[in-house]
């Protein structure tokens, strides 16, 4: 769909969701109040579900998104993911698989995706390389990882059934925290939370 949805920590039980406007800007943004979160930490989507983790419960709430971008008939799993979550970051969609990193436990829960139901819940460490793991993203057929702890990335091969293969960290000069990270074509992009920067 053609909306733009924000978690607020600060404010747990409210997910942000505008429209887009003209030249990139953002316009009708309107706070959509959810029950049962304590600290909504990260948002994903596959099909017509939106996944959103809670960073301070450690849990995972699977809602419905409607044509007119509101979430309805949110529900916690309380199966798949139960006992795997510690800390839930920014959660991710790839290829029919959700993506969890989990940030004091240092390992991305991984799920197998059919219908509105999670399959195969499991937790991989990376090779014991995360530190702090906070979002993970996808280009081409590896996965990015930021470690607000260590400040570096762990980048890995996206294995057969998804799994994370061949793991190996990266430094780069210029990180203070790092949480978030993004591509444009061939151009990554990664948000410092302690330098306030880019």
């Amino acid at each position: 769909n053609s909306f733009f949805y924000m978690t607020n920590e600060s404010s747990p039980n409210n997910i942000t969701i505008c429209s887009p406007g003209s030249g990139g800007s953002l316009a009708g943004c309107i706070n959509e109040e959810l029950n049962g979160f304590s600290s909504a930490s990260g948002i994903a989507f596959y099909s017509s579900n939106a996944y959103i983790s809670d960073y301070i419960s450690s849990t995972l709430t699977i809602c419905n998104v409607e044509t007119n971008g509101s979430l309805t008939g949110c529900n916690k799993d309380t199966s798949s993911t139960a006992n795997l979550l510690s800390a839930p970051q920014g959660l991710t969609t790839n290829g029919g698989y959700l993506y969890i990193p989990n940030y004091t436990a240092n390992n991305v829960t991984i799920c197998s995706i059919a219908g509105t139901n999670l399959s195969n819940c499991s937790n991989q460490n990376a090779n014991g390389l995360l530190h702090g793991p906070t979002t993970i993203k996808f280009n081409n057929s590896y996965a990015y990882i930021p470690n607000f702890e260590s400040n570096n990335i762990t980048i890995c091969l996206v294995g057969n059934g998804g799994g994370l293969t061949g793991c190996a960290n990266q430094s780069l000069t210029g990180l203070d925290g790092a949480e978030g990270i993004t591509f444009n074509n061939s151009s990554g992009y990664i948000t410092n939370y302690s330098g306030n920067n880019i």
